[in-house]
């Protein structure tokens, strides 16, 4: 069984992955969705499990976390 963290670095890294990739090839904002069925954490930042959108920001190698209840990290 894997653990709960290697998930989750499974999951964000390929989530990263899929959102810089096509970074190159247009320029409109590219945003995914997910839930996330755990509480994981983010820059110190510990977020439940639930609904989010994570959006890359323009000209930055940064990932903006939005939960669908309004929270950013």
């Amino acid at each position: 069984m894997i653990s709960v963290k290697r998930l989750m670095a499974i999951f964000l890294s390929s989530l990263t992955l899929l959102i810089l990739a096509g970074q190159g090839t247009a320029q409109k904002q590219k945003i995914a969705q997910a839930t996330i069925p755990f509480e994981f954490w983010i820059a110190g930042n510990c977020l439940p499990a639930g609904d989010y959108r994570i959006e890359h920001v323009e000209s930055t190698s940064c990932l903006l976390f939005r939960s669908t209840k309004g929270k950013i990290v």
